[in-house]
């Protein structure tokens, strides 16, 4: 039951922050908008009676707030108490977040490279204060600073995540266990990695499946697989040619894929 609310809340946070990312002729003329505003509209507007800017200025409070009310239904079914739910709860939507900044700034990069597509403008959007951020300290040209951009948000998303664990060990142990607690965020980061990792497996399985019945390339679905798996696929197709018809750079790449979340489990052991 604790995943499944996980997984609606983790769907919930997603949808606020691409609301936040969508104009108001988007989210009525757009498919993907139509989808986000069919879920926000209810609230945001018949509920709170709020405007579009109103609700994306108060976009961290509601997700605040949902982490809230994860926590609350994590120590209710768990029997966890609050202090170990809240922290089970805030320290999973963060982690969520990281991964969908990732994605966000990956696919963003796409937006001038493989052309624009339904998913990757607004993911553009979501990533362009990131890249803005990391230009102020390293100013790359193009699609080079999106490395260092994905750096800062690990980054930032470690001295966070210390933040909750130490907050956790005051509350719980009743001292400070800075060690443990960078551990732990690092840790959480790992698992991060180890999930995109998981998401770009299976999406490279669907595009290689796609490579055999010539789909619609207008269609949303399509486009995003594209846009997600292209940037990693193109390279290893030139490192490997294919052979006669069958292109194997796929195979390659799971492969390496595969051994690539095995040390990062492996690490995780270590920590």
């Amino acid at each position: 039951m604790i995943i499944i609310i996980g997984f609606a809340i983790k769907f919930i946070v997603c949808v606020i922050l691409l609301h936040a990312a969508m104009t108001s002729q988007e989210l009525h003329f757009n498919p993907l908008g139509k989808l986000v505003a069919s879920v926000t509209n209810p609230v945001y507007m018949n509920m709170l009676k709020m405007t579009k800017k109103r609700t994306d200025t108060l976009a961290p409070v509601f997700v605040a707030a949902l982490a809230v009310a994860y926590g609350i239904a994590v120590s209710f079914l768990g029997g966890t108490g609050l202090i170990r739910g809240f922290f089970y709860a805030f320290d999973d939507v963060l982690r969520f977040i990281l991964l969908f900044y990732i994605i966000a700034v990956l696919v963003g990069s796409t937006t001038n490279r493989f052309g624009s597509t339904t998913y990757s403008t607004f993911f553009y959007r979501i990533a362009l204060p990131w890249v803005k951020l990391t230009r102020t300290f390293i100013n790359l040209p193009g699609n080079a600073v999106i490395l260092p951009a994905l750096i800062v948000l690990f980054a930032l998303f470690i001295a966070v995540d210390t933040l909750f664990h130490i907050g956790f060990y005051m509350t719980t142990a009743g001292a400070v266990h800075i060690v443990p607690a960078v551990k732990g965020a690092a840790a959480g980061g790992i698992r991060v990695l180890m999930d995109l990792l998981g998401l770009f497996t299976w999406l490279i399985i669907i595009r290689a499946l796609m490579s055999w019945v010539s789909p619609d390339p207008r269609n949303p679905v399509v486009q995003f697989v594209i846009a997600m798996t292209e940037p990693v696929m193109e390279p290893f197709r030139k490192i490997i040619p294919p052979l006669g018809f069958i292109d194997i750079s796929p195979i390659i790449l799971l492969i390496v894929i595969y051994f690539a979340r095995t040390m990062l489990g492996s690490l995780i052991g270590l920590l």
